[in-house]
């Protein structure tokens, strides 16, 4: 019993995620990791060249 409240709890989360603009949410959340992940690209270059 306990195991269907919780497929259909979460079939409704993911349905008003969906509904309610969760790919653009993701898309812009991903743009951003990969704008952090450049720079955190960049520190490390810069930090390896500091100390060789």
């Amino acid at each position: 019993m306990r195991f269907l409240v919780g497929v259909i709890g979460g079939l409704i989360l993911a349905f008003l995620f969906i509904f309610w603009g969760g790919g653009k949410l993701l898309k812009e959340t991903g743009e951003r990791a990969v704008k952090v992940g450049e720079k955190m690209e960049q520190y490390k270059k810069a930090f390896k060249e500091a100390f060789q």
